[in-house]
């Protein structure tokens, strides 16, 4: 019956208002193209504002609630949460950051209510936020595949993952690093509570995320607190195995005292007091919290030279991640050790990753492994041993080696490989040994934008398919054959958000453009090619990811040894 009057009153009217469980909320009719339309609310707020005494502490749903409806026609930059300083006062983005955005498509609707699909941006928990200058623009995606699409922001860098023993024990369930998804999950709780208003059913929710996004689907999947929040998942360019994106709590902790320390919150001999601690922290203006990151880039910071075991490996690119905290509500252990226990979240899972992930990477190795570039033999190796141990690092060299001469290529195929391909696998026979039904894919695709000539089908590079949005606009313009490979993913994303299985839609067909796309089983290794048209394969990276497969067997104990014995 809503749908009915929402459409009625949208051809008839641009604003409609909802009211939500803290009050009304005004949305937009927007014109998607001559003849269809989207309802979009910008903004909405689904947490208290984390600043004050409530920075660095767990969110907390609205704590006022209001009568008059609340504006949420126009999208607004300043809303993204503060992340970057290039100077004290240049800073982009504010601590009043808690707020989402909603998609509902107008034309095409049944009294059935819709499917959810929840996005969960990228950004290396450094950068980002929900609307990325239009970049997650969800109205083509709800109005072509009948979908509601929601978008949070979530805090990042030091304000979503600061670790200390003080920020633990003020915590009521003992979390600490763990702030932004802790965001993620109160805003997937305000979908539970409010989305039958908007037309949408709140059994069916698809969380989905790319890069960072995608490691946020790998902690929620783990995450006895998100049980329930959602009824399937999609992890874009993901991982639940690379040790570098979840933190160990002594190693998170111990940078987080050096953090405190480095900005005049903490003392040498952690004498000032847990009170003293965290109030020097919230009374910094958030500029000064940001700004002081740059000290990871800083060769005079002692931090780098005394205690280098410390410092974030993938610092100054990626200083934060989630921390293993040992909670419920936050982390409870590495993510593949839950995982290959069949402790998680048995929900329906498409994963995989693009073809050229290690690409954009390659430029960003100076400045983590502290080398100078272009790479050479010891340079290249001086990067590798930056992850893994003296011994296993020249095996490792030579393999990649052994597939080109020039060292960047290497890297390149290396950091696709160990971060991004192999642990998707590893992801998929793990579901596939508990039963549940995962559904892995590689994006290879030919691109004709002007960046792919060097950086091939790169990082990110499935964005603007997933959303079927040209952006950055002019530079991806797309011809036929680039909207036919938006519609491939259009409909396997979509299938999984309306029925649970990527194959099942409304005219349960099959063709040359929509293949049958197999469960991922270890005996048979097959995953599906994304590309015009898209194929299934089988043994994708077989060798070199049994090969990775080893190493992180064992790596996988070494990496949790207390700090005081890392070699």
């Amino acid at each position: 019956m809503w749908l009915c009057m929402c459409l009625a009153v949208a051809w008839a009217s641009t604003t409609y208002t909802i009211d939500t469980t803290h009050g009304p909320v005004t949305g937009q009719v927007q014109l998607l193209d001559d003849e269809h339309q989207v309802l979009v609310f910008y903004s909405i707020p689904f947490a208290d504002p984390p600043v004050g005494d409530l920075r660095f502490k767990s969110p907390r749903p609205p704590s006022q609630n209001w009568t008059e409806p609340k504006d949420c026609t126009t999208a607004s930059a300043l809303r993204l949460c503060i992340q970057l300083s290039l100077s004290k006062q240049l800073v982009l983005g504010t601590e009043d950051c808690l707020y989402l955005d909603i998609y509902v498509p107008l034309q095409g609707i049944s009294d059935r209510p819709l499917p959810v699909m929840f996005w969960i941006f990228g950004g290396g928990y450094t950068i980002g936020d929900g609307y990325e200058f239009g970049w997650y623009d969800g109205k083509r995606l709800a109005h072509e595949k009948q979908v509601i699409v929601v978008v949070p922001n979530y805090r990042v860098n030091v304000l979503g993952f600061l670790a200390l023993n003080e920020l633990k024990a003020e915590d009521p369930n003992h979390s600490t690093g763990n702030m932004a998804l802790h965001d993620q999950r109160l805003a997937l709780q305000w979908v539970q509570d409010n989305i039958a208003a908007f037309s949408g059913d709140p059994g069916r929710v698809t969380i989905f995320g790319e890069s960072a996004g995608a490691f946020s689907v790998c902690w929620h999947l783990v995450s006895p607190a998100s049980k329930g929040l959602f009824s399937a998942a999609i992890m874009e360019s993901g991982t639940c195995s690379s040790w570098e994106f979840f933190q160990p709590l002594e190693r998170a902790i111990a940078f987080g005292q050096e953090y405190a320390l480095s900005i005049g919150c903490q003392d040498v001999d952690l004498s000032m007091s847990s009170i003293d601690v965290l109030a020097c922290l919230r009374k910094l203006p958030s500029d000064d919290l940001i700004h002081s990151l740059f000290l990871l880039t800083d060769p005079d910071w002692p931090f780098v030279h005394q205690r280098p075991e410390l410092l974030p490996p993938l610092s100054p690119l990626m200083p934060f991640g989630p921390a293993i905290d040992g909670v419920e509500t936050g982390l409870l252990d590495f993510p593949q050790h839950l995982l290959d226990q069949g402790k998680f979240n048995r929900v329906p899972l498409i994963l995989g990753t693009n073809k050229d992930e290690g690409s954009i990477f390659v430029l960003s190795v100076p400045s983590v492994a502290r080398v100078s570039f272009p790479l050479d033999a010891d340079s290249a190796l001086t990067t590798v041993e930056h992850f893994f141990n003296e011994s296993i690092s020249p095996v490792i060299l030579n393999l990649y080696m052994n597939q080109t001469d020039i060292y960047e290529f290497a890297i390149s195929k290396l950091l696709n490989d160990y971060f991004f391909a192999c642990p998707n696998r590893r992801i998929a026979r793990a579901f596939n040994q508990a039963g549940v039904s995962a559904f892995l894919y590689q994006f290879v695709y030919e691109l004709r934008f002007i960046e792919a000539a060097l950086l091939g089908v790169y990082h990110t590079a499935e964005i603007d398919f997933v959303w079927n949005n040209q952006w950055p606009p002019l530079l991806h313009m797309f011809n036929d054959r680039d909207e036919k490979m938006s519609q491939v993913f259009l409909h396997y994303w979509s299938n999984l958000a309306h029925s649970g299985d990527v194959n099942l839609n409304e005219k349960r067909e099959f063709s040359e453009m929509f293949p049958f796309w197999p469960v991922y089983e270890t005996e048979t290794d097959l995953n599906l090619m994304l590309d015009i048209p898209p194929t299934v394969n089988s043994g994708l990276k077989k060798d070199i990811c049994d090969f990775w497969d080893q190493v992180e067997i064992k790596e996988r104990y070494r990496r949790f040894l207390p700090v005081a014995q890392q070699a």
